[in-house]
């Protein structure tokens, strides 16, 4: 485990081998909750486990009984690339990553023609 500024990161966990330990997604679920994010990095865990243990994790910390997942407003049909070749047309999934959309995004941060400073900026 290593403590971030913001956040948690796990660099050996692999949530596949939690996914049937309620213990253990609840103490996620309340990490993830406190620490604001929690990191985890290359996966090895099936789309239908990853829902199935998010769903849960909200179950285990009192969600309302009829809260899904969230289906993205703005992208609910997106293209997700899991980096392996996998496609997935999941709206209940939405993979963030630095390699989806790479070559859409080339050249929007090129520093070799003038912007203005909030070219890019946006908050949540």
């Amino acid at each position: 485990m290593r403590r971030m500024l913001w956040g948690r990161e796990y660099p050996d966990a692999q949530l596949s081998d939690i996914v049937a330990d309620d213990s253990k997604i609840k103490d996620l679920a309340i990490t993830a909750s406190e620490r604001g994010v929690v990191v985890l990095r290359r996966q090895d865990i099936e789309v239908h486990q990853f829902k199935y243990l998010i769903q849960r994790m909200g179950e285990l910390t009192g969600k309302p009984e009829e809260g899904k997942l969230h289906i993205n407003p703005i992208h609910p049909e997106v293209n997700c690339c899991l980096g392996n070749d996998q496609v997935l047309f999941d709206p209940e999934v939405y993979v963030v990553s630095s390699e989806h959309n790479r070559d859409k995004f080339d050249d929007y941060l090129n520093t070799k023609h003038k912007q203005f400073a909030s070219r890019g900026w946006h908050a949540e």
